[in-house]
């Protein structure tokens, strides 16, 4: 469930030797001295840090890269003063990846504990409550600082979030139908009281707050852009690799990233992210007020896989706009209701002309409202793969071990 994991420790005093052998000085004046962790030199976390540029994609602009700069441990303390303090700005997602990678090649012995179901692939592996524990206890062992303290860190920031996996083709009485990961981006229309949307181009959107965002994106394309896989890899074969599997599956990532956990306001939220303690303590509740935030997104009731297949052939056929200006007419009596529609718009209808107008809309009506007879809109299909996502990351499901994570 967290990704990027933002906190600090105040007050506190730093073994002299761990700050020797284990962090390079930065920065020194008259007045402090600033300390950064060498993740190159450390022997747990240190293989995304070798292997992968750290750049991602910019949410405004595909082809504008940045640095990510959510990879640092920095000790700063006052020479007057014998504490000083902590600040952790790390992916734990991916450390805990990394930490099991170099573990296996070295033979160190862990566990791994991982829900039953869906199994994602291993750089797609969602944070566990327990490997949460493990690798936030990893790293208090690993800076000589006593776990109580560790847990009682301050935090400011955090991204919540799960990988989901859908198969590209769902059954319907026609036979199977694709499911395309466009239609099903457009499906996110607004979020309450967030007037501004962006988009990843056509591969993800994010709604931004001023102290939250909520994103939903293509995980794919962006693990393969990190370079997470495929990293030595021709751009062609990278291509090649990433629609060939989009032809079994597509992997979206669901989003919330606090920016000010001292501003976040939501209700549910309130007490549950101060300190790493209070996260650990509602991990299920966390995972519960997760997927309550969908409450607030309208979702556009757009297309339904089978509705889309026949739009986009019948472009196919003709230049003819028919089907699309009916799917129009369709939404509109949704929209309005049935029986609203025929109680205060059939009697506006010119009198000549009554019957026959609302013969012709109930025959598209009827016509589209079959199409969804199977519950088959993208907004339904998302929202019961989140649930079922989040429900398997809570602590009860985690009920066996394994080293491996596996398709």
């Amino acid at each position: 469930m967290i990704d990027v994991l933002k906190f600090d420790i105040n007050n506190l005093r730093m073994d002299e030797n761990i700050l020797k052998t284990k962090f390079k000085k930065t920065y020194e004046s008259e007045v402090l001295t600033k300390y950064k962790y060498k993740f190159y030199d450390s022997e747990l976390f240190n293989y995304s840090k070798k292997n992968r540029d750290e750049v991602e994609q910019s949410i405004d602009d595909e082809t504008k890269l940045y640095k990510v700069s959510h990879h640092y441990i920095y000790y700063i303390f006052k020479k007057k003063e014998k504490t000083g303090k902590l600040v952790f700005n790390q992916n734990i997602r991916r450390n805990w990846i990394d930490y099991k990678i170099a573990a296996d090649k070295k033979g160190i012995e862990y566990i791994d504990i991982i829900p039953r179901k869906p199994l994602m692939p291993r750089v797609m592996a969602d944070l566990s409550y327990y490997n949460f524990i493990k690798i936030i206890e990893l790293y208090a062992e690993e800076l000589a600082i006593p776990k109580n303290i560790f847990w009682g860190a301050n935090v400011t920031q955090v991204e919540l979030g799960a990988n989901l996996k859908f198969s590209t083709t769902i059954k319907t009485k026609n036979g199977f139908e694709k499911i395309s990961l466009q239609g099903m981006l457009s499906s996110f229309g607004t979020l309450k009281n967030v007037p501004e949307k962006d988009t990843y181009g056509r591969s993800g959107i994010r709604f931004k707050a001023d102290a939250f965002e909520i994103s939903i994106y293509d995980k794919l394309k962006r693990i393969i852009f990190t370079k997470e896989i495929f990293k030595n890899k021709k751009e062609s074969v990278k291509v090649k690799r990433r629609k060939k599997i989009n032809e079994i599956n597509h992997f979206i990532r669901y989003e919330l990233k606090i920016k000010e956990v001292s501003s976040f306001r939501r209700e549910s939220f309130a007490d549950k992210l101060n300190t790493l303690k209070d996260i650990k303590d509602n991990w299920d509740v966390l995972l519960t007020s997760l997927f309550n935030t969908t409450e607030d997104i309208d979702f556009v009731d757009f297309l339904s896989p089978e509705i889309e297949n026949e739009l986009i052939l019948s472009q196919l056929d003709s230049k003819s706009k028919g089907l699309f200006y009916e799917y129009l007419i369709y939404q509109g009596v949704k929209k309005i209701g049935y029986t609203e529609f025929i109680r205060d718009i059939i009697p506006l209808v010119n009198t000549k002309t009554k019957r026959v107008f609302q013969a012709d809309v109930d025959e598209i009506y009827d016509k589209f409202r079959n199409k969804n007879h199977y519950n088959t809109s993208y907004e339904k299909m998302f929202l019961d793969t989140l649930y079922k996502r989040l429900d398997s990351l809570k602590v009860k499901p985690l009920l066996y071990k394994t080293s491996i994570y596996t398709l």
